[in-house]
């Protein structure tokens, strides 16, 4: 269990590094990038080029894969169901290699266009210069991510034939943090579609 906590810790590690790269190539503008080019510009405000990385599907995808690596580091580290662990670190790891899998082949964020790339980028879409655009991607992604801590408990709970009973307090502060974050960002969302397309 040691070795395959150690082993999580490292790949939440190199995820969130991973993440905090393509927020860089925005920052620098590195529009050798595809996903780079595509939703930034050299005259897009520096605020708005950080949250870049989660304006298009690509950036979403790896963010959502930290976030969910980073929910199961945190359940790693505060000893989350002690006789259930090696197999919920096993349950999250397939759950991260078949997303990382996904990013990999059909959403790389990291896709280059070299030698020809554009000397800027088409720039953000116009309604996402607005002020929920920094909250509603920030906590959907979350919230979701938060809710494959209870989803694979409950896997972990069922392969485990030494689990006898399954303990619904352990996993309800997930639970409720989740909706939580759903719920700010589902307002959030409306609020949005409702200011900027008149939803």
């Amino acid at each position: 269990i040691d070795f395959i906590g150690t082993l999580s810790r490292s790949a939440t590690l190199s995820l969130s590094l991973c993440f905090f790269g393509l927020v860089l190539c925005f920052l620098t503008d590195e529009f050798s990038l595809f996903y780079v080019a595509s939703n930034s510009s050299s005259s897009t405000p520096i605020f708005y080029k950080i949250f870049c990385a989660l304006s298009g599907y690509d950036g979403s995808m790896l963010f959502f894969l930290v976030c969910l690596s980073c929910w199961k580091t945190f359940s790693i580290l505060r000893g989350f169901c002690d006789r259930l662990q090696r197999d919920l670190i096993i349950t999250f790891n397939f759950f991260e290699l078949g997303i990382c899998s996904f990013i990999l082949f059909f959403a790389n964020p990291f896709a280059r266009s070299l030698p020809n790339f554009p000397l800027d980028g088409r720039g953000l879409n116009p309604q996402l210069y607005d002020l929920m655009f920094f909250i509603h991607p920030l906590t959907i992604i979350i919230g979701f991510a938060a809710t494959a801590v209870p989803c694979c408990y409950c896997l972990a709970s069922m392969l485990n034939e030494k689990s006898t009973h399954f303990n619904f307090l352990t996993i309800r502060p997930h639970i409720v943090i989740s909706w939580f974050l759903l719920l700010i960002g589902i307002f959030s969302g409306c609020y949005w579609a409702y200011n900027s397309i008149g939803w």
